[in-house]
């Protein structure tokens, strides 16, 4: 027992017992040749005006880094050497490079290389500084020369050919070189040049770095004497850099905060606070990557990058996060609780080592030597009396005072998740299986304490607790593993939320209260429910991936000093930022890469102390969270438009590669021809602070109507693109929502096709015109013949019809008619009943048929032959049997099939009969053939009767003149109205003569056009 107070005591003791053994962790980014760099000895860092930043390597080349990608440059580019020990950049943004064979300078495209001397073997350009507005001064081993890129200038009164180490401009225009063994020279503008060395004050005259602080006293580092720094008569030690009185100092760099950074050969870096004096260093126990510092670059965002030799280069970004681990004296790595008590001492629960005490310098242990058990402490919290009180997994509840730490019997073997002690000193005490634990501790604990189980039947939801909290009203909540929450009023569960009531999970495994009077509720798997206690409505409101969030397995709640919600998760932190109304503005996270090394949180393991510092518990460690160490991000990362391909084809490989000027940026407007459409355009924001997290916008003025939802992805493509002029506009924002106010843009036009220009839709408008003009004359013209042909057709139908009835007047001549029925009548008068019977017949089939036929334009000829037949025999019978007629159809002609046009041929034979037999003194015969030949139907009438001759000569009344002239006449016409091109002859008549050269009959001939009507 003696044993036990003496290691307790000494423990105790060790509390305020400084620890020079362990360092600090701090974030620094390493990257190394696996990332990208081109060779781990980094001789020289520059950041350009377009935000990259260059390293210079030694045996590597340059390698250009934007913060997420890596390109490199060697010989095979063009560059001089691949041994690089300085970089800077010109008013026409060109990239001086110094190397061990001369100067290159990068204008974007290719390099140009140069050398001070025309010896130019072993001239290395060591550094250089500004030289307004000639170019540069550069330190080479062989002298100090002023150059502007295409002359060089040896600047003898400086150290004539000596080994010059450094140059520096600083801000009042004083050029500084240092050189390896002849101290330091200055040159004023309006004074002669001045020479340092040993006997001015410098310790050594071998000159490495040269700097200026905020006071513009100019800062020296020394080979193996430490920095120098300068005062009215030359120059002093700066004792006040504790430790660096003998290092090797390689490179000198204010940062923005009054802070001098010093890199050494051999012990990392070293930093110097001109506020307080204070020196500390950097070192590879501290999370650089190696301890020989080469060069240092502050960048424009308040980052530190160090060029190490054999470690690549490091980034260090400010100390928001502390991270602390075995190696710092922790017993254990996994942290499950963690608590500040009163007396400003830090409590962290272990995973199996008990309990740890941070006092600012060291950690001690209590374990089983001090009357601890080795066991999981999952909660920590203190009493209104000052004690101490530690929740165990499995061994119930210790407590500890001054004297040591005494087991709470009435608590043994039960599993403690959650330890809370109320506004009115009540402790709470959370269990996996035997619910919550009451215990008044305003009187002291006696041996029996006044202690109050809640809990329910077998696997109530209210017997495994994982959290509690406490709201103003004064009532308990509680998170469990199955029912979601609840609350207790006095003794007694008053009601319980589940996923029913809007939860967004029943495994409930944290729980913080905030001043405005809603309870958030961290699940297992689903994220956080943020439910409205204050006022009675318990309404529910959910986040999850959908808001920003990284994980939905959530592990611990807490909130920061401006109430916002941080969340821990496997992945990390993510806080919530909220507004004035309690609005989400963004999430932000913090993981690996923003300095949070832990990574994966413990349950509820995080504390916040009056300050605002932040501590958490990790499965790695302990981590301490600053808000204060790093003010938010104002500045915008640098947008740059870095390619455009065309149908996935990188320009710089197609005919347009011509267009490409100095640094990728279009040196002249691009033309595309209407089928190179398909545009894709690669883009980059430098933020050099938080590169991962930059977020991007475009829009292709004349394409899209409004901006692009925000996205992490750095390309974009348009395909189909019509002809038109377009501008790409791409802007982005960093890690604080800072977005650019101008962003990059490119602009391009795609041509339209010939089809599509001005001339030609003018030709084609003419040429369409013109078409119309010619379709619609046409078209005019062929309506009117149509017109016309119609005209004509409705002109030869009328014609016809007056022929035709023309014709059936001429076929029913009154002295046929009268001379038949006279006939009939004799007949009759003789008492021929027979004979008039038949020939009355006859008479009727005629008429009947002459008035039928004249109701058709076209008739079988076989009806017409019946006509005929009729017609003949009727004439025969009226004039005594005086003649005999024949008619014959050929036997390529079908009756029932061909037509002919009615009451044409009759007149014809009529004539035969009236003139060409009257007087004769002979039989009179008629022969009336029908052949059909290819082109028309011919009908020819023969009779053996006096001719047209002696029928002129015959006398005759004017009425049958007439008559017969009109039937010739009328059947003329009707043949001509059905032959209107006048290929054939018609109409022929003609006399037949005999051997004599006597007239012996007549011909007639018709022709009727078989077009008109087959």
């Amino acid at each position: 027992m003696k044993n036990r107070l003496f290691l307790l005591l000494v423990a105790v003791n060790c509390f305020f017992i400084p620890s020079l053994f362990y360092s600090q962790q701090y974030h620094f980014k390493n990257y190394s040749v696996e990332d990208g760099v081109a060779q781990s000895q980094v001789y020289a860092l520059f950041e350009d005006s377009r935000g990259y930043v260059w390293m210079g390597t030694r045996g590597g080349g340059l390698t250009r880094f934007d913060g997420v990608d890596f390109k490199t440059y060697t010989i095979q580019d063009g560059l001089g050497s691949n041994y690089i020990y300085c970089i800077s950049e010109d008013q026409n943004h060109r990239l001086w490079i110094g190397t061990n064979n001369g100067l290159s300078i990068f204008d974007g495209l290719k390099f140009h290389n140069h050398f001070p001397t025309r010896d130019s073997t072993e001239i290395h350009v060591q550094a250089m500084t500004p030289a307004p507005p000639y170019g540069f001064y550069l330190a080479t081993n062989k002298g100090l020369y002023l150059s502007n890129g295409k002359t060089f200038e040896l600047q003898e009164q400086c150290f004539g050919d000596h080994n010059v180490l450094s140059v520096f401009t600083d801000q009042r225009g004083t050029v500084w070189a240092g050189s390896s063994d002849d101290g330091l020279r200055a040159r004023y503008r309006n004074a002669p040049d001045k020479r340092f060395f040993i006997g001015s004050g410098l310790g050594k005259n071998s000159i490495t770095c040269i700097a200026e602080d905020s006071q513009h006293r100019i800062i020296v580092g020394t080979y193996g004497m430490g920095p120098f720094i300068q005062t009215s008569t030359g120059f002093t030690r700066m004792d006040e850099c504790k430790g660096l009185g003998k290092k090797i100092i390689l490179d000198i760099k204010p940062d923005t905060k009054g802070n001098i950074w010093f890199s050494t050969l051999t012990d990392g870096v070293c930093r110097w606070s001109s506020a307080d004096s204070t020196t500390q260093f950097l070192r590879e126990a501290n999370g650089i990557s190696n301890n020989h510092v080469r060069c240092i670059l502050p960048d424009t965002r308040g980052n530190l990058w160090f060029g190490t030799s054999g470690g690549g280069v490091s980034k260090y970004s400010g100390q928001q996060f502390t991270h602390y681990t075995k190696n710092n004296g922790l017993s254990n790595s996994f942290i499950y609780s963690v608590f500040r008590d009163s007396k400003g001492r830090l409590w962290i629960g272990t995973g199996d080592k008990g309990v740890s005490v941070y006092n600012g310098n060291s950690f001690t242990s209590f374990s089983e030597e001090s009357s601890f058990h080795n066991v999981k402490t999952k909660a920590i919290a203190q009493d209104s009396s000052g004690r101490l009180w530690f929740g165990t997994e499995g061994q119930g509840v210790f407590l500890y005072n001054e004297k040591g730490f005494t087991p709470l019997r009435e608590l043994h073997g039960k599993y403690v998740r959650d330890l809370l002690c109320d506004h009115q000193g009540v402790m709470w005490v959370a269990t996996a299986g035997a619910g919550i634990y009451k215990i008044s501790t305003s009187a002291g604990l006696q041996k029996k304490p006044d202690l109050v189980n809640i809990h329910g039947k077998n696997n109530s939801p209210v017997n495994r607790i994982n959290c509690l909290a406490e709201d103003k009203q004064g009532r308990i909540w509680f998170g469990s593993e199955t029912g979601g929450i609840g609350y207790i009023t006095g003794n007694a569960v008053v009601r319980m939320f589940t996923q029913k009531e809007g939860l967004s999970g029943n495994l409930v495994r944290s729980l913080v209260y905030d001043p405005d009077g809603y309870l958030w509720i961290g699940t297992a798997g689903a994220g956080v429910t943020r439910m409205r206690v204050s006022d009675g409505s318990f309404s529910c409101e959910r986040y999850n991936l959908s808001n920003g969030l990284t994980s939905l397995n959530v592990y611990l709640l807490t909130l920061d000093e401006n109430n916002n919600l941080v969340i821990g998760s496997e992945s990390g932190l993510d806080r919530l930022e909220f507004g004035a109304d309690k609005h989400l503005l963004q999430v932000k996270h913090f993981g690996k890469e923003e300095g949070f090394a832990g990574i994966e949180t413990c349950q509820n393991a995080s504390f916040r102390d009056k300050d605002g510092t932040l501590w958490f518990g990790t499965v790695s460690g302990l981590t301490s969270f600053n808000p204060h160490n790093k003010l938010p991000n104002s500045l915008p990362p640098l947008i740059r438009i870095t390619g455009v391909s065309l149908f996935y084809q990188p320009i710089e490989k197609t005919p347009y590669a011509d267009h490409i000027g100095n640094w990728g940026q279009l040196a002249k407007p691009l033309l595309l021809p209407y089928n190179e459409n398909h545009v894709s355009f690669d883009f980059t924001g430098i933020n050099l602070s938080a590169p991962e997290n930059v977020n991007f916008q475009w829009k292709l003025t004349g394409f899209d109507k409004s901006w692009s939802p925000p996205s992490r992805h750095k390309e974009a493509t348009y395909s189909n693109l019509p002809p038109g002029a377009y501008v790409f506009e791409v802007k982005s924002c960093n890690e604080d929502g800072v977005w650019n106010k101008e962003g990059a843009c490119l602009s391009f036009t795609i041509l339209k096709p010939f089809w599509l220009k001005t001339w030609f839709l003018a030709l084609a408008s003419v040429s369409t015109l013109f078409l119309i003009l010619i379709l619609f004359r046409w078209r005019l013209n062929r309506i009117r013949k149509k017109s016309d042909a119609e005209k004509r057709q409705l002109e030869t139908e009328k014609s016809m019809l007056e022929l035709e009835q023309k014709a059936l007047r001429l076929q029913m001549n009154p002295h046929f008619i009268f001379n038949a029925l006279n006939s009939i009548q004799s007949q009759i008068s003789e008492n021929n009943e027979q004979s008039a019977r038949y020939h009355l017949a006859r008479f009727s089939k005629l008429m009947r048929r002459t008035l039928d036929n004249s109701r058709n334009a076209l008739i079988p000829l076989e009806e017409e032959v019946q006509a005929l037949e009729n017609y003949l025999s009727l004439e025969q019978f009226s004039s005594g049997n005086t003649f005999d007629f024949e008619i014959k159809v050929d036997e390529n002609i079908v009756p029932e099939e061909d037509l002919i046009p009615p009451m044409m041929i009759q007149p014809f034979v009529e004539n035969c009969i009236i003139h060409g037999f009257k007087h004769l003194d002979r039989r009179g015969k008629i022969i009336i053939s029908f052949n059909k030949l290819p082109r028309f139907l011919e009908c020819s009438i023969t009779d053996n009767g006096r001719g047209m001759s002696g029928a002129r000569e015959e006398k005759k009344t004017q009425q049958e003149s007439h008559h017969k002239s009109t039937a010739l006449i009328v059947t003329q016409e009707r043949l001509d109205l059905m032959n209107p091109d006048g290929k054939f002859k018609t109409l022929e008549i003609k006399d037949l003569l005999d051997s004599s050269g006597i007239v012996c009959g007549t011909h007639v001939v018709l022709r009727v056009s078989l077009s008109n009507f087959l």
